[in-house]
């Protein structure tokens, strides 16, 4: 589920994940969102993916996040990489988000799943595959 926010004055588009204790955006949204490297502070957090990779934010700042008529100052995480930014429970703590306009499910439609299948149609065909150039480790 994606939120919408102003942060800075730029609407922004987070992902709501509950599942994340901390908000979080990669350097390169930042830039792209407001033009210039922040200055940041170092963060002494160590976060872990769902897949138990560690991540070393490269630091954090204070933005001004605008969301149904509240203006909080509030530090996200700044990442080297990654996906979306993430709206995580840190920020939801404190804004009062409308639930009415968030509670909604997007699913992809039917044409893009068709050109998923269309773009990877050797991984959808019918039969057994073949992994070309590559040995089983008891052959020679």
């Amino acid at each position: 589920m994606m939120v919408s926010l102003k942060i800075n004055h730029v609407e922004t588009q987070m992902e709501l994940d509950t599942g994340s204790a901390v908000s979080v955006m990669t350097i390169d949204d930042y830039k792209e969102m407001f033009g210039k490297l922040p200055i940041m502070e170092p963060s002494k957090l160590r976060l872990r993916t769902y897949t138990n990779e560690l991540i070393q934010p490269l630091g954090t700042l204070l933005v001004k996040v605008d969301v149904n008529e509240q203006e909080k100052t509030l530090p996200p995480l700044i990442l080297n990489k990654g996906g979306n930014p993430i709206l995580g429970r840190d920020w939801l703590s404190v804004l009062k988000l409308d639930w009415r306009n968030i509670n909604h499910i997007s699913t992809a439609s039917d044409s893009s799943v068709d050109s998923i299948i269309s773009e990877y149609s050797n991984v959808f065909a019918q039969g057994i595959g073949k992994i070309k150039k590559i040995s089983k480790p008891t052959s020679k």
